[in-house]
């Protein structure tokens, strides 16, 4: 097999994948066919926030996982790993003890602790090139918007029956081709991508899920043979979109099994 991401070395991560791997017009899996439901809510985010939307994302994230019962040590495992290897472990460790809830310095403490995910991901170099350890801490209006949409992605897993597993691996799914990866959340029959961005998904958001469904189910762990759905949940738009896994064409998922993931 080919790599399709301009024969480069291989063992990228699911993301890097599904956002370099060549798609026709429109998307091997097109957005278009998730069924999408607004939920009603009175209350409005603030228009302006003052710290990166990847960081807010983050802290968004993680303070999702803790709210829903995650212990706050495996919630914030991939940053404290980054601390540590940026040589921060001592002020990460400092920063999670004081990450409780959804008070305000909680969310402060805890969007500070997220910008060590990054030196995970893209590596220590790039992240200090970035200054990814700099800037402020979230003012009122963003520590509120965060607040809100923690709250809105309990509501939503709710919805689904309950969060069954976050922080999704595939130990066995793994190929030579896509070596890491992975997803947000797992309920009794779906798998979720949690977003806070105000743009609408894309293909490669839908091709990103596609492959942990299929990459779950060539894993060691059964609970992915009980998914059904595959879907986002968006908190800041308070939008959930959702696909009837039985609505993939058989020819698409052979195709991204094959040439994707590299079964």
């Amino acid at each position: 097999m080919k790599d399709p991401l301009g024969n480069l070395p291989f063992g990228f991560s699911v993301t890097q994948v599904a956002n370099h791997f060549p798609q026709p017009h429109g998307g091997l899996l097109p957005p278009s066919m998730f069924e999408k439901t607004f939920w009603a809510d009175t209350e409005d985010l603030a228009p302006k926030e003052n710290i990166h939307p990847s960081i807010v994302g983050t802290t968004v994230d993680y303070l999702s996982r803790m709210m829903t019962g995650t212990p706050k040590e495996e919630t914030f495992a991939i940053a404290l790993r980054g601390a540590d290897i940026a040589g921060k472990k001592e002020r990460a460790s400092s920063l999670l003890e004081g990450i409780n809830g959804l008070d305000e310095e909680s969310i402060r403490k805890a969007a500070r602790l997220a910008r060590y995910d990054s030196v995970v991901r893209v590596g220590l170099p790039v992240w200090l090139s970035s200054s990814a350890d700099g800037g402020p801490d979230p003012d009122e209006a963003t520590v509120r918007n965060i607040q809100r949409m923690v709250r809105r992605a309990g509501l939503m897993l709710d919805m689904e029956g309950g969060k069954r597993l976050d922080h999704l691996t595939f130990e066995g799914g793994y190929t030579s081709l896509v070596a890491t990866g992975d997803g947000d959340f797992m309920t009794k029959d779906g798998i979720w991508d949690l977003k806070t961005t105000k743009s609408p998904i894309n293909a490669k958001h839908t091709l990103q899920l596609l492959m942990y469904w299929r990459m779950g189910l060539h894993s060691v762990h059964p609970e992915y043979q009980d998914v059904r759905k595959l879907g986002f949940m968006n908190s800041r738009r308070n939008l959930v979109e959702t696909l009837d896994v039985r609505l993939i064409p058989e020819e698409v998922i052979q195709f991204v099994e094959k040439e994707a993931i590299g079964y």
